[in-house]
C-alpha cells in the first residue's frame, strides 16, 4: 500500500509540473500575438476611417452636383456641413473614426476644408472679418475654383479634443497646426511613425505620414501665400 500511494504522489506531482509549463507557454504565446493583434485592430480601424472618408467624400460631391458646383458654405450649428450633406451620407458613422475617441461636444472625427485664405483674397475686408468669419457666409467655395484638386486636402482628421468643424488658418495659430491630428494612426511607438487620412477635392483619399500635410506644401491652401509659406513646427498630439 506504500508502494501504490507513493506512485499516486509522484503522478500527481508531475502532472502539475506538466500544467505549469502548458499554461507558461501560453503566457508566452499570448505575449507574442498581443503586438500582431494590436497591429491588426490599428489597420483594421485605418480601413474603416479611409472607407469613411471615400463615402463621405462620395456625398460632398453629389451635394456640390446639386448646389451649381459649390461646397456647403462655413456656417455655425445647425448649418455645418455635417447637417447640409447628412441626407447624402445618411449614416453617422461615416463621420466618426474608430479611434476618434467622440464626445457629446466633439460628435465628428474630421474638419472640412474652410477655404479662408481664399476668401480673405477675395472679398473686402469687412465682407471677410464681419460677414464670412462670423459663419454668415452665404456661399460655399466653388470645386471649379479650386486650382490642384489632386494635392488640396478637402476633410481631414482633427483632434478628439477638438469641438472645431473647420479648418480655418485665421483662428489662433492656425487650425492646420493646433486643431489638426497628423498622427491619429500610428505604425508604431512615437508621434513621428503616425499619419492620419485625408480626403482631397479630385475625390481621392490618401494617409499621410505625421507633418506631410502641411510641409513642404500646404496641401490645406489654395493662396500661394499660405501654401508655401515657412511653417511652424507640427506641435505633438
Amino acid at each position: 500500500m506504500k508502494f501504490h500511494g507513493t506512485v499516486r504522489r509522484a503522478s500527481l506531482a508531475f502532472t502539475l509540473i506538466e500544467l505549469m509549463v502548458v499554461i507558461a507557454i501560453i503566457l508566452i504565446l499570448v505575449a507574442m500575438l498581443l503586438p500582431a493583434l494590436s497591429r491588426a485592430k490599428d489597420q483594421a480601424n485605418r480601413v474603416t476611417c479611409i472607407n469613411n472618408l471615400r463615402q463621405l467624400n462620395y456625398a460632398t460631391h453629389m451635394y456640390v452636383d446639386d448646389n451649381e458646383d459649390q461646397l456647403p458654405p462655413r456656417r455655425s450649428t445647425p448649418n455645418t456641413w455635417i447637417q447640409r450633406l447628412k441626407e447624402y451620407y445618411v449614416a453617422d458613422k461615416i463621420i466618426e473614426c474608430p479611434k476618434g475617441r467622440l464626445t457629446e461636444l466633439t460628435p465628428h472625427s474630421y474638419l472640412i476644408n474652410g477655404f479662408n485664405d481664399y476668401f480673405q483674397t477675395t472679398l473686402t475686408q469687412n465682407e471677410f472679418d464681419n460677414i464670412y468669419m462670423n459663419w454668415l457666409w452665404p456661399y460655399g467655395m466653388r470645386l471649379g475654383s479650386i486650382p490642384e484638386p489632386t494635392d488640396t486636402v478637402l476633410f481631414g482628421e482633427k483632434l478628439a479634443s477638438s469641438g472645431h468643424v473647420h479648418m480655418d488658418f485665421a483662428q489662433g495659430t492656425g487650425n492646420d497646426l493646433d486643431e489638426i491630428d497628423h498622427a491619429r494612426h500610428r505604425s508604431g511607438p512615437g508621434t513621428m511613425n503616425g499619419g492620419s487620412d485625408h480626403a482631397f477635392v479630385d475625390g481621392s483619399v490618401r494617409t499621410l505620414r505625421y507633418g506631410t500635410a502641411l510641409n513642404p506644401v500646404n496641401l490645406w491652401a489654395l493662396v500661394e501665400e499660405y501654401r508655401h509659406q515657412p511653417l511652424m513646427p507640427v506641435p505633438p498630439p
